[in-house]
């Protein structure tokens, strides 16, 4: 395809499989074998045509979150991580090394995908279509994945719909 064609074709089965996947269980992959440590970092990123500060993997790629993750539990599970595959370590104590000056927490949480990294209670990801660093194509996709940024407030438990206004990416 010419142009931007084959970007538009690669979002739209993205989407399919995204939409298809989500929240399907299923056994998770075998984890790649990896260093002694999962290693976060800090980076730039063009995010809705804006550079902002965003958490990377050790790749230096946009990590993300889901909001339709519970705390320490993804919702992205099966063949949503084809697209959206979850940031994981190879046992539940494996360190994670972050940088100074990030203000939240990291965890290793057993879920539907094997030993995946979370931070303040977010399950965090990489998207499939990102592919250099300081890329953030995945931000905003339906409504429901965003970048995780240094200041990502916690995340609290999904519960009956309140009253009032509402909304925001958590950023």
């Amino acid at each position: 395809m010419k142009g931007s064609g084959w970007r538009q074709a690669a979002a739209a089965a993205a989407a399919g499989v995204l939409l298809s996947g989500c929240g399907v269980a299923a056994r998770p992959a075998a984890a790649p074998s990896r260093a002694k440590a999962v290693v976060i970092k800090v980076g730039r990123a063009l995010v809705a045509g804006r550079e902002e500060t965003v958490l990377t993997n050790d790749a230096g790629h946009t990590l993300y979150y889901f909001t339709l993750d519970q705390p320490q539990r993804s919702a992205c599970t099966g063949s949503c991580q084809q697209i959206w595959p979850a940031l994981r370590a190879v046992s539940p104590t494996e360190p994670v090394q972050i940088p100074s000056g990030v203000p939240g927490r990291f965890k290793i949480v057993a879920d539907g995908n094997g030993e995946q990294v979370t931070y303040n209670g977010h399950p965090l990801y990489t998207y499939s279509l990102d592919l250099a660093p300081g890329q953030a194509h995945g931000e905003g996709l339906f409504h429901e994945w965003f970048v995780a940024v240094p200041g990502l407030k916690a995340a609290v438990p999904a519960g009956p719909p309140a009253g009032g206004a509402g909304g925001g990416s958590g950023y």
